[in-house]
């Protein structure tokens, strides 16, 4: 925990520590309430977390493009049917997850989910889905991606394929 809110005032807990011993035994005389549940979660920042809405975290540094291409896909994708999306991908089990959130670090979208399926294929597979469910003045906005997937290149890749060594390099590359 950092911290909770008492009458406006933060009494700092700089991790000494966690919310279940907060809860079973509070700290320095302050106990558990609702309203310190509610501010533990809203510093925790997962890729997506449900609040009043979807919050949707994992995408801070795109172009205009690609932010309005992400508007797209998440409206596509979810305007599709569950079973599209367990059907399209039935060959991923729940345990792989988290091995595969570690090859994704490590790997970018060449990793392999087995043997004959890699990243690019699962986002393919993902944008096509979205596409299907999108009107065509909105599937324009998918482009960007789809590009991206035709090359095999993200923008990662386009980035230290320019080969940016200084800073006269990064300014010419972002203008």
């Amino acid at each position: 925990m950092v911290y909770i809110e008492r009458n406006g005032v933060n009494i700092p807990i700089k991790g000494e520590i966690n919310f279940a011993e907060y809860m079973k035994s509070g700290y320095k005389g302050y106990f558990a309430t609702l309203d310190d549940y509610i501010l533990h979660q809203s510093l925790c920042f997962p890729d997506v977390r449900l609040k009043q809405y979807i919050e949707i975290r994992n995408h801070d540094s795109s172009d205009i493009n690609h932010a309005l291409c992400l508007c797209a896909f998440y409206k596509g994708l979810n305007s599709c049917e569950i079973t599209d999306l367990i059907k399209e991908f039935n060959f991923i089990k729940i345990d792989d997850i988290d091995n595969l959130n570690k090859k994704i670090i490590k790997d970018g979208l060449d990793f392999m989910v087995n043997s004959n399926v890699s990243g690019w294929d699962v986002a393919a597979r993902l944008f096509n889905i979205a596409r299907k469910n999108l009107n065509s003045k909105e599937r324009i906005y998918l482009l960007p991606v789809f590009q991206m997937l035709a090359k095999r290149k993200t923008q990662a890749d386009i980035i230290l394929d320019y080969d940016i060594s200084n800073i006269s390099d990064l300014i010419e590359f972002l203008s």
